[in-house]
């Protein structure tokens, strides 16, 4: 799945990276390491609809969700953070993992 990460700077988001998830549904290396990791608001964009027609899902046109945005805080660098996002062709969920 493809997914750009923003931080967002006096509500502006700035794009950062644009990653494409590994088969485990995880970014390889983390999404932010070392002096890239800091404390701000930050926002994922997860192209849902890239990932079903890649698939070939059999879904309903239009699609329901084509973008599906995650939007986060990071408060304290000193400590990791993991967020799973669910999601499937009706309802997405996302929190904090450990």
């Amino acid at each position: 799945m493809r997914v750009e990460l923003f931080r967002i700077d006096d509500g502006k988001p700035q794009l950062l990276k644009t990653v494409t998830l590994a088969p485990s549904g995880r970014s390889e290396p983390p999404l932010l390491i070392g002096d890239e990791y800091s404390v701000g608001t930050y926002e994922l964009m997860l192209h849902a609809d890239k990932y079903f027609a890649a698939r070939k899902a059999s879904l309903p046109q239009p699609l329901f969700f084509s973008k599906i945005p995650v939007r986060f805080r990071v408060t304290n660098a000193g400590e990791c953070i993991h967020l799973p996002v669910l999601f499937g062709p009706w309802s997405y969920n996302y929190y904090r993992g450990s």
